[in-house]
């Protein structure tokens, strides 16, 4: 049965690349943005009477509200919500003004707050739904000049990981995707923002612009293929709660967990939470990247996987990753990044 998705940030990068990739998978698309001229242009060619451009700033939830409504008028339903709406804002967090920091949250944050809220009623009434949510490596692990960006995709971690428990009761799933770096607009000069003030201490070490602008259009991750991934996701029965898209995030993801955790035992014998047996830290924290990595692969109905050693184990003997795969596996269930 053909799925009709609501799509935010649909002009240009992921969205776009979802939105062509729902339409040709057969499905309906409602695309969003602030610009439709924008969208129209981004999916030019495969425009059809499967297609509804609604004109939404994720920033005003009365917006919000009135594109969902015109979604249930083109359509009647709708089966897959992607908040994909954001920018970039960049600098040193004490070069940020509150106000440049008020504006990002309003967007990367209050915008997947407000589509939510007015999405979810709609699935709970059908008591179906799932609802995607694009964060970020950035909001799994921080990086220099992220900290207002990171604080918004963080939270979205949060909230997607607590929501769904809320709502999977009504049938509705929730996915939170954190891309690596792709080559979408984020980075654009006319996209990307930074912070309007200068604090000398820091001026040694460049500008922040000097050390993300040449990043533009360089990135390894191809949005289509996630885009593909995305509807491969979104048919799927158990879709993962957490998706990490691209191998520089898989890889980053758990070259971080091991690197920079510091572990106390607060346990008088050293026993895991369950009381059952001892681990040691270091198998604790490879365990930690193999759910990660395998969560994804098991959840993408991978019937195996293929690490960087060449070796390759089937799921149904009940393989899993092993120590020295670090953490670099691709599923054959999804295309690669």
């Amino acid at each position: 049965m053909s799925k009709v998705w609501f799509i935010t940030g649909a002009g240009s990068g992921i969205g776009a690349a979802t939105a062509r990739a729902a339409l040709g998978a057969g499905d309906r698309v409602v695309a969003t943005g602030r610009n439709p001229d924008k969208i129209r242009n981004a999916l030019r060619g495969v425009a059809s009477d499967r297609l509804a451009v609604v004109q939404l700033d994720v920033a005003d939830a009365i917006q919000a509200k009135a594109a969902v409504d015109k979604a249930m008028e083109a359509f009647g339903r709708i089966d897959v919500l992607v908040n994909n709406a954001g920018y970039s804002l960049l600098g040193n967090f004490e070069e940020l003004t509150t106000a440049e920091i008020d504006g990002l949250i309003s967007t990367n944050l209050h915008g997947v707050v407000h589509v939510m809220r007015a999405v979810i009623p709609v699935m709970r009434k059908r008591r179906s739904g799932h609802i995607i949510n694009v964060s970020s490596l950035a909001g799994i692990i921080g990086f220099k000049h992220c900290g207002a960006y990171s604080a918004a995709k963080f939270a979205v971690e949060g909230l997607s990981q607590s929501v769904v428990q809320e709502v999977a009761q009504f049938g509705i799933r929730v996915t939170a995707v954190a891309p690596g770096f792709f080559r979408t607009d984020l980075l654009d000069d006319q996209n990307a923002r930074y912070g309007s003030s200068t604090i000398d201490d820091y001026a040694a070490e460049g500008s922040a612009k000097a050390m993300w602008s040449g990043y533009n259009g360089k990135q390894q991750g191809d949005p289509a293929k996630l885009g593909d991934a995305l509807v491969k996701i979104a048919g799927m029965d158990n879709p993962p709660k957490q998706f990490l898209a691209g191998s520089d995030a898989v890889t980053a993801k758990c070259k971080r967990n091991t690197n920079n955790i510091t572990w106390t035992n607060l346990t008088e014998q050293g026993e895991d939470t369950q009381g059952s047996h001892t681990r040691s830290w270091a198998g604790i924290i490879r365990l930690c990247c193999r759910a990660t990595v395998w969560s994804v692969l098991r959840a993408a109905a991978a019937r195996s996987f293929r690490c960087s050693c060449n070796r390759t184990r089937s799921t149904s003997q009940g393989g899993s990753p092993t120590s020295h795969c670090n953490g670099r596996f691709r599923g054959e269930g999804l295309p690669s990044a």
